[in-house]
Formats: structure tokens, sequence, C-alpha cells
């Protein structure tokens, strides 16, 4: 009779754990960790450089799927919106008054000259 409970029960794990694939960070996104968005060759454009840094440091908390602190950063229109109400420079830049993002660590200071380029060109997708 064990026997009998045990399969269903494997196999229930073993689908479980395989729809979980298309939720992986470098299944969704495959570009993350091969784009130095500190090169200073790259366009200051959200499409160049800005998605990627959100990507490698916002996404996994910020995103359309599960918006932490209702704030979601994985598409060009939220981004901007969040850059335009001084929200983001005042979280990535740990200034007083905003909740420092990422709490754990710091966005690298290229990143942050790279977002401040594209802000001062026009927040350009």
């Amino acid at each position: 009779m064990k026997r009998l409970l045990v399969f269903p029960v494997v196999v229930a794990l073993a689908l479980l754990a395989s729809a979980c694939y298309y939720d992986r960070f470098e299944a969704l996104h495959p570009l993350v960790g091969f784009v130095n968005t500190c090169d200073p060759a790259l366009d200051s454009t959200y499409t160049a450089s800005i998605r990627y840094i959100m990507a490698n440091s916002c996404t996994s908390c910020h995103n359309s799927q599960s918006p932490q602190g209702n704030v979601n950063l994985d598409n060009y229109a939220s981004v901007k919106g969040f850059v335009e109400s001084g929200k983001l420079l005042g979280a990535i830049e740990h200034q007083a008054g905003f909740i420092a993002m990422p709490p754990a660590t710091r966005i690298k200071d290229c990143e942050i000259e790279k977002i401040h380029a594209w802000i001062n060109d026009a927040l350009k997708e």
C-alpha cells in the first residue's frame, strides 16, 4: 500500500520541479551576466544598459509578477516613472528618507553613473 502512495508523490514532486524552469532568473534574463553594464561603450539608454542593471539588481524582487513594496521595475515605463518621482535614485544612492535598495548590498558606482547619464540624456528608451 505504501508503494502505491510513494509513486504519485514522486511524480507530483517531479512535475512541480520542472514547472519552475521558466521561473528561473537565468531563463528569463539570458543576457544578464554577459553584458558589462559598466562598459562606457554601451549607450546610456534603457534598452542598451539600464534594463540589465535593473535585471541584475532589482527585478528579482520588483517585477510585475511579485512587485514587492508595490514597485515594479521590469519595464521601461515603470522604471521611468520611478526615476521621474525621484524614488529610484533616492533608493539606489541610499539617500536619507528613502529605503536603501538593494537592501543587502549597493549597486556599483559605475552603474549608478550610467543611470545618471540616462537621466541626463532624457530617459531614452
